[in-house]
């Protein structure tokens, strides 16, 4: 765990950290907004950066716990929206790269970001960096499958082969899909872990993908990620 970014003591902040704090303060009252938030913020011990992995806006990577009033855990990326450092190879004006991620579970994990659903959530942060333009292809595709490779899910939710899947986009009626920052909106995006056979009808395109969301709505009102969650295809 990593104090609160506000907890940083620069005696004349630029204007650059100015923004900056302004973000971490907008995130955070938006999560308050829909659950218990902790106040801690999570970060790798080293950061991925700089073993090679892609770049997040401001360099920082952390992530926030929120409890939500159902008793399901939120884990959400914090700093994908970060306003861009001066030497980013992407930088925009904008709002980073437009986006954070969250993932929804009803599992009671003693740590929660050393559990199958972060490794999920944090495998698309990661290539949501990478590509750089993932919130542009959400708003032309709004809902993305992906293999993913590393995930410690359970048996039942793995290939053969060992890979799983996730499903980006999924509306929820507990978490806004929108957040706005100082320096332009923040797409809030659900991050669901799929069964193989689901990820298999999820491939069929934009249609199969919309149907697989709109059961996900039917059968669990939420996107929650759950090793005893049942199939919906």
């Amino acid at each position: 765990m990593i104090d609160s970014p506000n907890d940083r003591n620069d005696p004349v902040p630029s204007d650059e950290e100015k923004i900056l704090q302004e973000s971490f303060r907008l995130r955070t009252e938006f999560w308050q907004g829909v659950g218990d938030v902790d106040p801690d913020y999570f970060a790798p011990a080293l950061n991925p950066t700089l073993a090679g992995g892609p770049e997040w806006p401001n360099l920082r990577q952390a992530y926030r716990k929120i409890k939500l009033p159902n008793g399901n855990t939120v884990i959400a990326t914090d700093g994908l929206s970060d306003p861009f450092s001066t030497t980013h190879p992407l930088k925009t004006e904008g709002s980073g790269f437009g986006l954070e991620f969250y993932i929804e579970t009803d599992e009671d994990f003693e740590n929660p970001f050393r559990s199958w659903v972060f490794d999920s959530l944090s495998i698309v942060a990661e290539q949501a960096a990478h590509r750089g333009d993932f919130r542009q292809l959400l708003d032309e595709l709004t809902l993305i499958s992906m293999d993913q490779r590393g995930v410690r899910t359970p048996v039942g939710y793995k290939y053969a082969e060992g890979q799983s899947g996730a499903l980006v986009g999924v509306k929820s009626k507990t978490v806004p899909d929108r957040l706005e920052l100082s320096l332009g909106d923040v797409s809030v995006v659900s991050v669901t872990v799929l069964y193989p056979e689901e990820l298999d009808f999820a491939a069929a395109g934009d249609e199969a993908r919309a149907k697989l969301a709109a059961r996900f709505a039917e059968q669990y009102s939420e996107p929650v990620s759950s090793s005893i969650r049942r199939s919906v295809v």
